[in-house]
């Protein structure tokens, strides 16, 4: 059996910064973004990106309204290869 390692990538809400807010969705982002609304948006993104995360299979906290929600970024599990030989 090959030995593994695991590496797990964590951060909070507060370490992201959202600028930029593109959809593929050109009709859609007129729809959303067309308007005032900062605050709007920036829920908009915590939630497509709690969405994306929990796709992937990833733990995400409360995104949506706490600061300081700890989410995994990445995780990935890596055979540990023997060059002793």
């Amino acid at each position: 059996m090959t030995p593994t390692s695991r590496i797990e990538v964590r951060c909070l809400r507060e370490d992201i910064d959202i600028h930029e807010i593109k959809l593929k969705d050109e009709d859609k982002e007129g729809r959303l973004f067309g308007k005032p609304g900062h605050r709007e948006r920036l829920q908009i993104a915590r939630g497509v990106l709690r969405e994306a995360l929990l796709a992937e299979g990833l733990a995400v906290g409360q995104l949506l309204n706490d600061p300081y929600a700890e989410m995994t970024i990445c995780d990935a599990t890596i055979p540990i290869l023997d060059q002793s030989s």
